[in-house]
């Protein structure tokens, strides 16, 4: 979230430079490496969530969608 926030700051703050100027090329530079961060926040998230998960003899196996990138393998109880 607190990265979110910050891409949309950044965001703002290039749509105001001047195009061609050095301050918009240093502004890109911040959005794109935010950008990369993000990415590699939801990844590492995801890589996680991976190895968090029991085997399937545990119960149902299901796709639970996140609201991060992609989605994860969630085990549900058996229904009884």
């Amino acid at each position: 979230a607190r990265s979110q926030k910050k891409l949309a700051r950044l965001f703002r703050q290039l749509s105001r430079k001047p195009k061609g100027s050095k301050n918009r090329d240093k502004a890109r530079i911040k959005v794109a490496r935010l950008h990369e961060k993000i990415a590699n926040q939801r990844r590492d998230a995801i890589h996680r969530g991976c190895f968090m998960v029991s085997p399937p003899k545990m119960g149902n196996l299901q796709k639970a969608q996140t609201d991060l990138a992609g989605s994860l393998w969630t085990v549900y109880p058996p229904h009884t």
